[in-house]
């Protein structure tokens, strides 16, 4: 067999790129031809011409190495990596649901979880907290803070979900295309770099007033980042699954309730003085031996020093 090899090849047509393409021949039905310098291979259909054939890469023994016309290929299946890598520079856009077992890399969007709607049916914008638990999904509730059974919120739902019906929950990132008329508390309007509260008086809205009133938790659910137009509103969720207000306090403060049942920061030698003036004397009638406190001063530590004598009916407090 092997002397008569010669006998026996086949050699394509063949010729560069550049004279292919300035010829631009009609391949019979079936016809190979290889361009020499590409590497390149097209087979003709007996109709179209050489220029306007789809070609098949990779000549020279390698197999194929690209996909040269076809800008969007399809697989028959699952694609098997055999261990190795994809590797490019560009964009993915998958229409599904991509699983790993892990990501490396930044995030830019919207973190969510899935969810099932209970109790009523859900707008894109409403804030929702967890209500229970469906098979391996979390059931969601609409948010409302003036009851800890329905807080702290979870997040904000990521589009319209009717009851008993499944979507999605932002909990961190950017959640565009908000409807205000669908989400924000009845008589508010919302601003640029508004603070977005989890209303106490409609279930599932949203303010930019801090509710009032002891009764009230206190969530910061994100902010406003885009407010105009209404109708294409933007929020940077965060603040999800965590009910709390209690900022940082300095030396000698402390939280007070104030007439609108809220913690105010308040200075403790200001509140000494406040229960001065309500001072009422003690009675010691029934107290051997007493005498009674019927004031109380601030006072510094060098004025106090040098006082020299003391009041003994008087309670000196050094600031």
């Amino acid at each position: 067999m092997a002397e008569n090899y010669h006998k026996t090849r086949i050699q394509v047509r063949r010729g560069t790129a550049a004279e292919f393409s300035a010829a631009n021949p009609v391949l019979g039905a079936g016809e190979p031809a290889f361009e020499t310098d590409t590497n390149v291979l097209k087979v003709g259909d007996g109709s179209t011409a050489y220029n306007s054939l789809s070609a098949i890469s990779g000549g020279g023994g390698s197999g194929i190495s690209n996909l040269v016309e076809d800008t969007t290929p399809q697989l028959g299946g699952n694609l098997d990596l055999n261990s190795n890598n994809i590797t490019g520079t560009g964009d993915i856009d998958v229409a599904g649901t991509v699983t790993s077992t892990d990501f490396i890399g930044p995030l830019n969007g919207a973190i969510r979880f899935t969810c099932k709607m209970i109790g009523s049916d859900g707008k894109k914008g409403q804030v929702v907290y967890i209500s229970g638990l469906s098979g391996d999904t979390s059931e969601v509730s609409l948010a409302r803070s003036d009851s800890a059974s329905t807080m702290p919120a979870f997040g904000i739902l990521a589009g319209n979900i009717s009851q008993n019906g499944t979507g999605e929950v932002v909990t961190f990132g950017s959640l565009r295309e908000l409807d205000a008329d669908d989400f924000v508390e009845t008589g508010i309007t919302l601003a640029e770099n508004d603070v977005l509260y989890v209303s106490s008086s409609e279930a599932g809205t949203i303010t930019n007033v801090k509710p009032s009133g002891q009764s009230n938790l206190i969530q910061n659910i994100g902010k406003c980042i885009r407010h105009t137009p209404t109708t294409n509103m933007t929020f940077k969720v965060g603040g999800a699954g965590r009910a709390n207000d209690v900022p940082n306090l300095n030396e000698d403060q402390f939280f007070l309730g104030n007439s609108s049942n809220q913690a105010a920061i308040t200075d403790f030698g200001d509140a000494v003085g406040a229960l001065t003036a309500n001072f009422v004397s003690s009675d010691t009638t029934s107290i051997t031996g007493a005498s009674g406190v019927n004031n109380i001063v601030t006072i510094s530590q060098t004025d106090y020093d040098a006082l020299g004598t003391y009041d003994p009916n008087t309670i000196y407090y050094i600031v």
